[in-house]
């Protein structure tokens, strides 16, 4: 819990600015908690230790999701519609967990009993999910600017000066 608060206090204002580099740290945070969960019963004499790094993570995912997530929900509310885009969201996130139950429920028994498997088949649809992630991140285009945006707005005027500047000595040493 005191993770949370650290967390919020030092990297708030970071959540907005970068909210798709944030979101997709969420999730990877998220995926690396789940890791750690299955090494714990691996390794039973770092059992608590790896708890308290997978308790860490998931309180920064919750930070950074839900402040991503809001973010985001704002930007597809296009028509002041921000609780009807955000009850959409929570829909299909619950019909992704219904559809991860059932897939569950189909794999567990064939992968009960067979470590290998289970690693297989988790690392296939964790590296699916954070791709999925990605494309979904890469595929939103803020209407407003932010730092990061600011920054490679000024450096790509700074180029286009450079060039002008660039070719009008070009220019005036070739005129006569």
């Amino acid at each position: 819990m005191i993770s949370r608060i650290l967390f919020a206090w030092s990297q708030s204002a970071q959540l907005d600015a970068d909210c798709k580099r944030w979101r997709l740290v969420a999730d990877m945070l998220n995926d690396l908690a789940f890791s750690i969960e299955l090494l714990a019963a691996i390794f039973p004499n770092l059992f608590t230790l790896l708890v308290c790094f997978s308790s860490l993570a998931r309180s920064i995912v919750a930070v950074a999701g839900g402040a991503t997530r809001t973010t985001v929900v704002q930007h597809q509310a296009r028509a002041n519609n921000v609780a009807d885009v955000s009850a959409k969201d929570g829909s299909q996130e619950t019909l992704v967990n219904v559809t991860a139950l059932v897939c569950s429920l189909i794999f567990l028994p064939l992968v009960s009993g067979h470590t290998l498997l289970v690693w297989i088949f988790y690392t296939i649809f964790t590296a699916t999910h954070l791709f999925a992630n990605y494309r979904a991140v890469k595929s939103l285009h803020f209407d407003t600017i932010n730092q990061k945006l600011l920054n490679q707005l000024t450096r790509y005027r700074e180029l286009v000066e450079v060039i002008v500047v660039l070719f009008v000595r070009t220019v005036n040493v070739h005129r006569y």
